[in-house]
């Protein structure tokens, strides 16, 4: 249930099958995955990603799986609980859907509404 959750929630904010680093942390943070508890940091993130991503604009989905899946590694911490952190945080109020590129342009637009 865990993966297909999280699964939905990065078909919610990808944009081509992507999303970018930005909005990665974004979403880890919301969902908790970074913080005191997991002690999990954004430069954690930041190197996971970098371990993962064959694509420095964004990751996909399977890459995102082996960032969570090395991160609960280094960090020790239940796997499942990571990814049902981050099944659990959608749709989110501080990443915008199809973030992986427009994130910017998509929040520009809608103050302008």
């Amino acid at each position: 249930m865990s993966e297909k959750g999280m699964q939905t929630v990065f078909e919610t904010l990808a944009k081509d099958g992507k999303i970018a680093l930005d909005a990665i942390k974004k979403w880890f943070k919301e969902a908790a995955v970074i913080g005191k508890d997991t002690g999990i940091s954004e430069a954690d993130v930041d190197a996971a990603v970098a371990k993962t991503s064959k694509d420095k604009k964004g990751l996909e989905f399977a890459e995102i799986k082996e960032c969570v899946n090395a991160l609960a590694k280094e960090k020790k911490v239940e796997l499942k609980e990571l990814m049902e952190k981050l099944a659990a945080a959608g749709p989110m109020k501080s990443v915008k859907p199809g973030a992986a590129e427009a994130g910017a342009k998509l929040a520009k637009d809608e103050k302008e509404k």
